[in-house]
């Protein structure tokens, strides 16, 4: 799945405020700072969060609606690529196994139809790989929007200043521990899902009945 970049907080972000802090000049002792601030009853204390967004194309109702029904549009394209794969590797296996006993034609057509197979997948799955980014922007593109809403209220309400991407931090090697009662993710999923409820499936059509008439 691939990440919403709106819902991160890049973790150099973190680092550049502390850069900021350190280089900030210290006033000199001819000069008088406001009360409120020496005593930094003005500074919040920072309050971080982590969140694995890569847990909400399942965890989120409304997103896995929308997964599944780009999984469903572009299954019979992955069954393709399935299906060529597999033959490649047939035909790849029969040529280390019998390729001793075989015409140098016979080695020779294995070894071009192997190399055609290989580029026509290649090829489609190129061209899957940049059809699956574009339908999933203009999918879930929306529903992104209201989770990165909804977000904002959420960690404001909690009184949250810092949001990081879990995965992001893990790796980047960034942070060797983090306390359980930082990450928010599950408690993010079952907040925005009670706001936001996705739709009922669809109820699938009841066949017909195959009963005969009684006489």
């Amino acid at each position: 799945m691939k990440y919403h970049t709106r819902l991160l907080l890049a973790p150099t972000l973190l680092l550049l405020t502390v850069t900021a802090f350190s280089q900030t000049p210290t006033p000199k002792t001819s000069q008088t700072a406001p009360a409120a601030s020496a005593a930094g009853a003005d500074i919040p204390k920072p309050k971080i969060a982590f969140v694995n967004t890569a847990a909400f194309g399942e965890g989120i109702g409304q997103l896995k609606v929308l997964y599944d029904k780009m999984n469903a549009e572009f299954a019979p394209r992955m069954n393709e690529l399935s299906s060529m794969k597999s033959a490649i590797e047939a035909k790849q296996k029969q040529l280390d196994e019998n390729g001793s006993k075989m015409t140098p034609q016979q080695v020779r057509k294995l070894q071009e139809d192997i190399e055609q197979l290989t580029k026509d997948g290649k090829r489609k799955q190129e061209d899957a790989q940049t059809d699956i980014q574009k339908r999933e922007e203009e999918l879930t593109g929306p529903t992104y929007g209201k989770i990165n809403d909804f977000l904002n209220k959420y960690v404001a309400e909690k009184g949250i200043t810092i949001v990081f991407s879990t995965l992001a931090v893990a790796e980047a090697n960034l942070i060797l521990y983090i306390d359980p009662k930082a990450e928010i993710t599950q408690d993010f999923i079952t907040a925005y899902n009670k706001a936001n409820p996705a739709p009922a499936a669809p109820q699938a059509a009841s066949a017909p009945s195959t009963a005969k008439p009684k006489p």
